[in-house]
């Protein structure tokens, strides 16, 4: 199986530029014709604003209207099934997008309550140098790699 990868969107200033479900669908025979025989599309979940990679989720059950909403995605499937075209979901269940008010989580569904969350980047990264145990289990990877960032330039 040969598979490339689909994001609906793409990058535009941090947010959604256009790209759609239906888009993929009438670039179907163009894939195939590259000898693909499945594609493999980005999480399709509702995002928080400017999360139009799909890693933003903000309502787990409703499906990005950004993309085309689950009339778009029908569609796609069905195109991609009339064409013996395999679909990949990215699906990630472990995260969700940052809440647009601080610490209140009552926009997202179904995980709206702090109790649903481990805590923030500072609260768990108050001493990025000495605390071994949070780097062990990457609490603080990205803060990290934003120093060294930082301390190159």
């Amino acid at each position: 199986m040969s598979v490339p990868r689909m994001l609906p969107t793409s990058f535009l200033q941090g947010n959604y530029c256009g790209g759609t479900f239906e888009a993929i669908a009438e670039k179907l025979d163009y894939i195939t014709g590259m000898g693909f025989d499945a594609i493999w599309i980005s999480p399709i979940v509702d995002n928080v604003a400017c999360g139009y990679h799909g890693y933003w989720a903000q309502h787990q059950f409703q499906i990005e209207t950004h993309f085309g909403g689950s009339v778009g995605l029908h569609k796609l499937m069905a195109a991609c099934k009339a064409k013996g075209i395999a679909v990949m979901l990215d699906i990630v269940a472990n995260h969700m997008g940052p809440p647009s008010s601080g610490s209140d989580f009552h926009e997202f569904t179904p995980f709206n309550n702090t109790q649903h969350y481990h805590g923030t980047l500072s609260t768990h990264c108050s001493d990025i140098n000495t605390d071994q145990h949070l780097r062990e289990v990457c609490w603080c990877v990205c803060y990290e790699i934003l120093l060294r960032v930082k301390h190159l330039g």
